[in-house]
């Protein structure tokens, strides 16, 4: 805490201030530093470049701090999302927020590791963030679930990167690719129905919308579906920068 001040009283210049918490015991002590931090608002507009918070707690001190550092900020351009689920439910209230900063500065949002199961209103978060162009969604849970509310919104979803995890159903796979196909350029570990019909038509999903790929991974069981990889590789070499296959 002391480091934090000192920071603060000699207006230092940090290119990243990373607040980590991982245990529910040192509560107290990042709730502390937030509110040195919010007692500070122009050490953050004017001398921290990148502000990363790792913190699981969910207790309401340390969210509603974290909500007003975020929300004070100006130009908050990037969110991340990881691994906790309850924490991106907590701060649902923020993104949708009409009056927040964010929802004209916010340009790239990433997922990871979030389990999408029971989380409403998605459709209305990203109907109103105005200058949003990159959505990563990388190894979470219950996808259909999510793709069922990213469906129906108005505006592009600008998709750049999708990490598959678990298996999703092929219709809703589809309605995601024609949603947001011609945005996506990182792809990965898609091809893992063990099934030689659905790997195929997974794979022609791909060719028919998704034309900008520039990362590509794919894993599979199945030997048979190597004509429809060439296919795929013709259909976007001229973007393509990695591949990796694994049958």
């Amino acid at each position: 805490m002391s480091l934090i001040k000192l920071f603060i009283e000699n207006e230092v210049n940090l290119h990243t201030l990373d607040l980590e918490a991982s245990n529910t015991n040192y509560d107290t002590y990042i709730e502390n530093i937030l509110e040195i931090i919010l007692q500070n608002p122009n050490f953050i507009s004017n001398n921290i470049r990148n502000l990363k918070f790792s913190i699981s707690s969910s207790g309401s001190k340390i969210v509603n701090r974290v909500t007003q550092i975020i929300n004070s900020n100006q130009n908050l351009k990037k969110i991340s999302f990881i691994s906790n689920t309850n924490t991106f439910l907590l701060y649902q209230s923020l993104l949708l927020s009409k009056e927040s900063n964010c929802s004209n500065t916010l340009n790239t949002i990433i997922f990871y590791y979030i389990n999408f199961n029971g989380i409403n209103n998605l459709d209305k978060i990203f109907e109103q963030l105005n200058v949003l162009e990159s959505v990563h969604i990388i190894f979470c849970y219950s996808l259909d679930s999510f793709i069922q509310q990213i469906i129906k919104l108005t505006k592009p979803f600008k998709l750049k990167s999708l990490f598959l995890l678990m298996r999703l159903q092929i219709e809703s796979l589809q309605l995601l690719l024609q949603k947001s196909g011609n945005y996506l350029e990182n792809l990965g570990d898609c091809l893992n129905y063990n099934n030689l019909s659905s790997d195929q038509q997974l794979l022609q999903l791909i060719i028919n919308y998704c034309k900008n790929i520039r990362f590509l991974d794919l894993h599979s069981r199945i030997n048979d579906i190597t004509s429809s990889i060439f296919s795929l590789i013709e259909n976007i070499k001229q973007n393509l920068n990695y591949l990796s296959i694994n049958l």
